[in-house]
């Protein structure tokens, strides 16, 4: 398997790509960019060499079809991006032949968070992702303290349309009178497994939230990797963040 890249994106970055969705002739590679992990205020994607390849490709293509000339230039801003971390990725295999040992140390090093990730669902080249998930879902099942009070770590699916794309403003505070929002805050009441959710991204594998909003007490089933604990100093918060990052990273 080739070793993938990893790619940071800045909000501007990743939000100019989200917006020519429909123009995207790979799927698959759009949906990498649209669960880019988070890592403070940017946002990171893996790609293999083909992958990348493709990326600039289409990057380039959006770019020589785009009429607008100041989208144009932001389109051609970020392929340049691009090719210069091409061209470090390039650098670096250099520098790793020569401290080949020195890193071969450093990768056998396991950050507190993929330890603790690891205790929970074990090694993912040896087991099924449903049967990890069973694994989260049992775990934070015993030790997550409800309720508590969560939000939205970005953008909840129906929103990208408004916030990203051509839609009303107007529409968008409408809507949001009946539909949950990533700015909202909301009592995390339970979680679901197989549960079904009109506003998951990805209901089918994600846990499923079972919220109320305390603004008015309306309820919904949210995807649970899409929520956060408000409070960063709480068990729950780390609970909440080690399964979206395992999520986002596994799905």
């Amino acid at each position: 398997m080739e070793e993938k890249q990893t790619i940071s994106l800045t909000r501007a970055q990743r939000n100019l790509l989200l917006k020519y969705e429909p123009y995207f002739a790979d799927p698959a590679l759009f949906r990498l960019i649209s669960i880019a992990v988070k890592k403070g205020s940017e946002y990171e994607i893996y790609l293999d060499p083909e992958q990348m390849d493709d990326l600039l490709d289409q990057v380039s293509e959006l770019s020589n079809h785009e009429e607008n000339e100041k989208a144009q230039r932001k389109l051609d801003d970020l392929c340049d991006y691009l090719f210069e971390c091409c061209d470090k990725e390039e650098e670096e295999e250099e520098e790793d032949d020569y401290y080949d040992e020195e890193e071969n140390l450093d990768d056998e090093e396991i950050d507190a968070q993929d330890e603790r990730i690891l205790k929970i669902v074990g090694d993912p080249e040896e087991i099924e992702f449903d049967d990890s998930i069973d694994k989260f879902y049992n775990y934070l099942k015993t030790n997550l303290s409800l309720p508590c009070e969560v939000t939205g770590i970005e953008d909840f699916q129906w929103e990208e349309y408004y916030l990203l794309g051509p839609g009303s403003k107007k529409e968008y505070q409408r809507l949001k009178e009946t539909n949950p929002s990533h700015q909202d805050r909301f009592e995390l009441l339970g979680i679901i497994r197989n549960a079904e959710s009109e506003w998951a991204m990805c209901e089918e594998d994600d846990i499923g939230a079972s919220v109320r909003r305390i603004s008015d007490k309306k309820e919904f089933i949210l995807g649970l990797s899409e929520i956060k604990a408000t409070d960063k100093k709480s068990k729950n918060y780390e609970l909440l963040d080690d399964y979206s990052v395992w999520f986002v990273n596994n799905r």
